[in-house]
């Protein structure tokens, strides 16, 4: 039985998910580690496809931290609005002004990490049942003023650290991308015949191919795949 990827190579093992048989160039070359002891080797197709599924992950979780973007500097926006009205009285919440100008600091930073506090609110609540609280309602209760008093802290940590998750998805994308171009390179140039392969076929020594590994292509663009399955974890819990 051929290699699936190069067919005038004898296939010693079969792709993990398709089940296609690969050769032992390919066994070592397309292996993804999934854990400590549990290594998967692929065919150069699923090897890919493994790659562009990470690629599509990725642009989901750009969308969803851009939408927390939006949904927080409408949030700094509508609060901001409250605040100033709170405080002078432009007839939107309060007819007369109040002279309360801490409304003005405190409400753009409240409703700008109102998902944030909601989320994290109820997942204290949910850990205070599990872990079998007598009163979760006053824990809660405790918990949502406790956020509400560090809401600017709060507020601004998230929009620092979703800046910093969206370079990261932005690198891992761009990494990720420049993987497959070189992974198309890689096979292009395996396909071509091993010196001993070629000197079976009776080439001359000049025109001789080289045995090259994945390794190579990546050692000489810089480019490194890395299991970025835990910072993708870490975006998308946060």
């Amino acid at each position: 039985m051929s290699c699936v990827t190069h067919e005038k190579r004898d296939a010693v093992y079969q792709c993990d998910k398709c089940g296609a048989p690969i050769c032992r160039q390919c066994y070592d070359d397309f292996a993804l580690n999934e854990g400590e002891d549990d290594e998967t080797h692929l065919c150069s197709e699923c090897y890919k496809e493994a790659v562009r599924s990470e690629i599509a992950e990725v642009r989901s979780l750009k969308g969803m931290v851009i939408r927390e973007f939006v949904f927080i500097i409408i949030g700094l926006i509508v609060g901001l609005i409250l605040g100033l009205d709170i405080c002078f009285g432009f007839g939107i919440i309060m007819d007369e002004p109040t002279g309360m100008f801490i409304a003005i600091i405190y409400l753009p930073f409240i409703v700008g990490s109102l998902l944030t506090i909601c989320k994290k609110v109820y997942y204290k609540h949910q850990e205070a049942r599990y872990n079998g609280d007598s009163s979760p309602w006053i824990t809660t209760l405790f918990n949502i003023i406790i956020y509400l008093l560090i809401a600017p802290i709060t507020t601004i940590g998230r929009f620092i650290q979703r800046i910093i998750d969206m370079v990261r998805l932005n690198r891992i994308m761009q990494a990720d991308s420049a993987f497959l171009v070189r992974v198309d390179e890689y096979i292009a140039q395996s396909l071509q015949p091993t010196m001993v392969e070629a000197a079976a076929a009776g080439g001359v020594g000049a025109d001789l191919g080289q045995e090259i590994s994945l390794d190579d292509i990546l050692g000489d663009s810089g480019v490194q795949i890395a299991d970025n399955g835990e910072v993708l974890r870490q975006v998308r819990t946060r």
